[in-house]
């Protein structure tokens, strides 16, 4: 069975969405360290600077392992990806704080929810249920 062609448009967007987190990961400013943790010295800036990008690149490689499974016809990544697309639905709750934080991320979050929108109609229809749901023969 071929391909449909979402799954590319799809795994590319989300590829893409990847990359554009990391960048607006390492280029937001971090907030001010909360009063509590202030009067501790090993706590520091840079220390928690380095925690949220290492956060970051951790998830950027799992979402990225988890976009090539899917994009591979994998029928876990389908659900994977249907999990994240609510995920982010939900998510804009919070957009008034990502918009005052970064217009940049928030613009981001509204272009993902978009995607996520069309991801939760797109893998539910038949010929895409029917392409993950088809055995693949890889030729490695």
């Amino acid at each position: 069975m071929q391909k449909p062609s979402s799954i590319d448009l799809t795994a590319g967007l989300m590829a893409l969405f990847i990359v554009l987190g990391l960048v607006g990961t390492f280029t937001m400013a971090m907030p001010p360290m909360p009063s509590n943790m202030a009067a501790n010295p090993m706590v520091t800036p840079s220390l928690m600077a380095s925690i949220a990008h290492g956060s970051a690149i951790l998830g950027a490689l799992i979402a990225a392992i988890c976009v090539f499974f899917y994009w591979k016809g994998h029928e876990w990544a389908r659900w994977v990806v249907m999990i994240d697309a609510v995920l982010v639905l939900l998510s804009l709750i919070m957009i008034s704080k990502t918009m005052a934080a970064s217009h940049f991320n928030a613009g981001i979050e509204l272009a993902k929810a978009v995607l996520a929108i069309y991801l939760l109609w797109n893998l539910n229809t038949a010929p895409v249920k029917a392409w993950f749901k088809s055995p693949k023969f890889d030729a490695a």
